[in-house]
């Protein structure tokens, strides 16, 4: 019978050398301080008996073990502000690493609920911290051509992150919510366009082509609800008693 042997390197034993002699974690992947994936790099041998990892007082459960890394799920709460010790038990060898586990900072999910390491958002939002919205523009009131109040209705989550443009000109704002804005359109003509710009983002969210129309026939503000439009040679409003100005404000 021919029998071989492995000559082993390293200090490696077994007989196909399948045990370190070494037993150490050299760098660290964190989770966040809810709990989550954690990733250890480092010297972990090809076998692993009896293997168990735990960071501070809580296990973390393996669910990924190459010689040189460990995946590995941890479920408990630990504090951003404190540091905590590793520790390592597998083929009768111990290993500790004291104060090398600092977690992550709780991930903030502005407006949705972070599942193990991720944010799971809210309707109508996105982003890695849910913190940017899918915005949607429903309608919008026309505008007479000399300017005035416009009203957009929508769905715009963050409004302070919003610039609303009609072609390159921007949109002062009397009111704003999730839903609507009320805004002060410039004088202008035809159909123009309506842009809005995320800063956080610094792109453009949404682009109706064409959506904002400037009626010839319409009275600034319609008169402020205080007067009547005059159609005899351009809309003017007349002014109801003690009401005066160009939309009888």
């Amino acid at each position: 019978t021919n029998s071989t042997s492995c000559n082993c390197l390293n200090g490696n034993s077994g007989q196909f050398c399948e045990f370190s002699p070494y037993l150490y974690v050299s760098s660290v992947y964190p989770a966040y301080e809810s709990g989550g994936l954690v990733e250890l790099a480092g010297s972990f041998s090809h076998v692993h008996k009896n293997l168990s990892v735990s960071i501070g007082s809580y296990m973390c459960y393996v669910i990924e073990i190459t010689p040189y890394s460990i995946k590995c799920n941890i479920e408990g709460f630990l504090s951003y502000s404190n540091f905590y010790d590793i520790s390592i038990s597998q083929n009768y060898m111990e290993y500790t690493g004291h104060n090398i586990y600092k977690p992550n900072l709780m991930k903030p999910c502005f407006y949705g609920v972070l599942i193990g390491n991720e944010c799971v958002c809210d309707n109508g939002w996105y982003g890695e911290n849910c913190e940017m919205s899918t915005v949607k523009v429903y309608s919008v009131t026309p505008v007479s051509t000399r300017g005035g109040d416009i009203y957009i209705h929508g769905f715009f989550g963050d409004i302070t992150n919003l610039y609303f443009f009609i072609n390159n000109t921007i949109i002062n704002f009397n009111y704003v919510s999730s839903s609507y804005v009320i805004g002060k359109a410039p004088p202008g003509n035809g159909y123009q366009d309506l842009r809005i710009f995320n800063q956080t983002s610094g792109s453009v969210v949404f682009e109706g082509i064409g959506m904002v129309y400037f009626d010839p026939f319409l009275c600034m503000n319609n008169c402020s609800y205080n007067g009547v439009c005059n159609f005899n040679f351009s809309p003017n409003c007349q002014c109801d008693y003690n009401w005066t100005g160009e939309d009888c404000s």
